[in-house]
């Protein structure tokens, strides 16, 4: 992992460093440790945003959400849309969910990342995004 200048992270990421229950919490927890050791710049999306939350308060807790918001929040380099970004994303969600279970918000991603981010690797659990053909983080360094 050395060397990067940015990553993308996700919302599977997020969950997984905040609640110690999750099975991906020990990587997680290794990945964040060695990019806040690092200053590695994490750039998401308000939708990946609105997605953690709203996982963190429905299967977690309240304070697992507020702490997301409060601490990492502030933290993040986000990549807002525009009509052109939800088009295309759109467009790629219909493309991929046909042979693939990817959410919108992963398609967005998708868009994000290849045509926006040169494709920079990501912070992940979640198997959509090595289906799609990104480049995954999901173990400890």
């Amino acid at each position: 992992m050395e060397g990067f200048k940015h990553l993308f992270a996700d919302t599977s990421f997020f969950y997984a460093v905040l609640d110690k229950r999750d099975r991906d919490h020990p990587a997680a927890s290794q990945l964040s440790q060695f990019i806040q050791d690092r200053q590695i710049p994490l750039i998401t999306t308000w939708e990946v945003i609105v997605e953690t939350v709203t996982l963190l308060r429905y299967r977690y807790s309240y304070r697992g959400a507020t702490t997301f918001i409060d601490r990492v929040l502030p933290q993040l380099n986000i990549f807002y849309l525009d009509a052109e970004v939800r088009a295309k994303a759109v467009h790629a969600f219909l493309k991929f969910s046909r042979d693939k279970e990817i959410s919108l918000c992963d398609a967005i991603s998708y868009i994000v990342i290849t045509e926006y981010l040169n494709f920079i690797p990501c912070l992940t659990f979640d198997d959509d995004f090595k289906q799609l053909g990104l480049t995954v983080l999901d173990e400890g360094p």
